[in-house]
């Protein structure tokens, strides 16, 4: 169906139990998973649910309860926001790959900074607060670089 996204929903502290879904929202995302959860016997009601848009990145938090029909209606979601980090940047995009860091880093989330991966390379540590998923991948992105590079 035209205008609909691509979306990852699990329960709210399951992040095994992510599963895809295209929908119009996030609310309507939440709502078919609590539907499906509902009807595997699922009795506890309402159930906070994850949900993130695969093309943005963007992850809300949506409150689900059961209407009387049974239908599923969302009665809270909010936007989860992106913890501050400081990311590895090469070529232009965040090591990490996390969409919400795409463009220029003017334009990413508030409390987003970035360092570069040449600094990484020439032996600059990550701050402590650095991105998990740019600090395990720089190392070896690096090290690929340079065998790339090492003459034959």
């Amino acid at each position: 169906m035209a205008g609909q996204s691509r979306f990852v929903v699990w329960p709210d502290g399951d992040d095994a139990g992510a599963r895809p879904c295209e929908e119009l929202s996030a609310e309507r995302a939440a709502e078919r998973r609590a539907r499906e959860d509902w009807l595997a016997g699922e009795e506890t009601w309402p159930h906070d649910y994850r949900v993130r848009d695969e093309e943005t990145g963007t992850t809300w938090v949506v409150g689900v309860t059961v209407a009387l029909e049974p239908t599923f209606v969302t009665i809270t979601a909010h936007e989860v926001s992106m913890p501050a980090a400081t990311h590895v940047l090469w070529g232009g995009a965040a090591v990490c790959r996390d969409p919400r860091l795409r463009g220029l880093p003017g334009r990413w989330p508030d409390g987003q900074r970035w360092i570069s991966l040449r600094d990484v390379a020439s032996g600059v540590e990550l701050p402590i607060d650095g991105c998990d998923k740019c600090r395990l991948a720089a190392p070896s992105l690096v090290a690929e670089i340079r065998q790339i590079g090492a003459p034959r």
